[in-house]
């Protein structure tokens, strides 16, 4: 479906089912970045031979960062506990900021 007659198709729905439509791609686009991150972590596996992932952060100088070191957190409960804390209001955010 070409993205033009999805967003036809989108725009012709009411609101109550805009909003479905919403809230079922924030859903799936939540568990994909989980999954990832559920990998990332070696929580789940990326492969059948048991490997694992490093995601490394490598500065200028080369000093090399370990992003998801399983001893310094885990990517996947920061995600979850990101989104499970209450959006900031435009009001906080630029409180925040400042």
């Amino acid at each position: 479906m070409s993205r033009c007659r999805r967003s036809e198709w989108f725009n012709a729905l009411d609101e109550p089912d805009q909003a479905t439509v919403a809230e079922v791609a924030k859903a799936a686009a939540f568990m994909s970045a989980f999954s990832i991150c559920n990998i990332l972590d070696g929580t789940r596996a990326s492969d059948s031979h048991g490997g694992t992932l490093r995601l490394l952060y490598i500065a200028p100088d080369g000093t090399e960062t370990l992003l998801n070191d399983p001893i310094r957190c885990e990517l996947h409960s920061e995600l979850r506990g990101a989104a499970l804390r209450p959006e900031r209001t435009e009001q906080q955010r630029i409180r925040f900021t400042n």
